[in-house]
C-alpha cells in the first residue's frame, strides 16, 4: 500500500484529501521534489532537499521542519510501504485557501509527502525523442506544480510514439518535458547553462560531475537543435530515468553513440546503484 504524510498525519495515500479551494488547485502555488531509492535509501537525498529549500525560498514559503525531520518522515513512509525500489515525493503549497491572487503576508505551507513502490526503467533502452517549441514562462528553474506546458509536450511525445519531448526556442535546445538533455560533441559534454529557462536537475549535475571525473571537458553552454543530429551521444537525464541515450529525434535515426559516450552512460548508471545509500 502507498503511504502519505500530510501536516503531521501518516495515512494511506488513497485517504489524503485537501480543500477544493486550496491555492495549489487555483494557482499551482507550491513547489515539489521527487526522488528514488531502494530499501529506504534515497539517492542524492541531500541534493534534493537543498533544491527543495531553494524552491521554497523562491516562493517565500516556509515549512517548519528541519532536513533531519523531513528525512525521518520519508524514512517512516518507506518503512510503511515496504522494501524494494521506491519513489519518494514531497510537496509544499501555500496554506491560505481562497481564490485571491495576491499571497502577500502568507508564508506558511502545507507539507505533503508520499512513497510508493516503483520499478526503475531500463537505462540501457534507447529513447526516441521529438522536438517542440518552448512556450513556457521564465520561471522554469523553480520546481513548481505549474506543469501544463510540460504535460502538453509529454502528451505530444506519447502521441507521436516517442519517449520524451525536447523544448527548443529559436533553434536553441533547452531541456525536455521532464528531463534534462546533454550531448557529447567532439569529445566535449554540452548542456544548457543554469538560468530561468531550465530546471537544475540533480542527475544533470551528476552527469557533469562524472564527465569531469573521466577527464571529459564538460561545459554548461547552449547548443542548437542541429547539433543534436551531429552529436556522438545524446543523453537524457532525470531522477527516475537516471541517464539514457537517445537513438532517434523527430523520426530521424541518430548515429550510434561513440565508445566514450557509452562509457559515460555506463559509469553514471553504475555509480547510481553503488551509491544509493549515500546522502541519507
Amino acid at each position: 500500500m502507498d503511504y502519505a504524510y500530510l501536516n503531521g498525519n501518516f495515512l494511506p495515500l488513497s485517504d489524503v484529501s485537501i480543500g477544493i479551494c486550496d491555492r495549489s488547485i487555483f494557482f499551482g502555488d507550491g513547489v515539489y521534489d521527487a526522488m528514488v531509492g531502494k530499501m529506504g535509501k534515497i539517492y542524492m537525498l541531500r541534493e534534493h532537499l537543498a533544491r527543495f529549500r531553494k524552491n521554497l525560498s523562491a516562493l517565500s514559503l516556509e515549512v517548519n521542519y528541519t532536513d533531519e525531520e523531513l528525512c525521518d518522515i520519508l524514512c517512516r513512509l518507506s518503512e510503511k510501504v515496504g522494501g524494494g525500489e521506491q519513489f519518494f515525493y514531497i510537496q509544499a503549497n501555500r496554506s491560505r485557501e481562497g481564490r485571491i491572487h495576491s499571497a502577500y503576508g502568507c508564508h506558511t505551507a502545507n507539507l505533503f509527502a508520499y512513497v510508493r513502490h516503483f520499478t526503475l526503467p531500463d537505462c540501457n533502452r534507447f529513447l526516441s525523442l521529438v522536438t517542440v517549441e518552448d512556450t513556457r514562462y521564465a520561471l522554469c528553474h523553480i520546481k513548481t506544480v505549474n506543469l501544463l506546458p510540460n504535460v502538453l509536450a509529454s502528451t505530444y511525445a506519447e502521441e507521436m510514439g516517442a519517449d520524451e519531448a525536447i523544448f527548443v526556442k529559436d533553434g536553441v535546445v533547452r531541456e525536455c518535458s521532464h528531463s534534462n538533455i546533454a550531448i557529447l560533441s567532439d569529445g566535449v559534454l554540452l548542456t544548457h547553462p543554469l538560468d530561468c529557462h531550465i530546471l537544475p536537475g540533480i542527475m544533470r549535475g551528476a552527469l557533469l560531475e562524472m564527465a569531469r571525473r573521466m577527464g571529459i571537458v564538460a561545459m554548461e553552454r547552449a547548443f542548437s537543435s542541429d547539433a543534436l543530429f551531429r552529436a556522438e551521444g545524446v543523453f537524457v537525464t532525470s531522477t527516475t530515468r537516471r541517464v539514457a541515450l537517445a537513438n532517434s529525434i523527430d523520426g530521424i535515426e541518430l548515429a550510434p553513440p561513440s565508445s566514450l559516450a557509452k562509457q559515460l552512460h555506463f559509469l553514471l548508471n553504475k555509480d547510481f546503484f553503488e551509491n544509493m545509500a549515500k546522502n541519507t
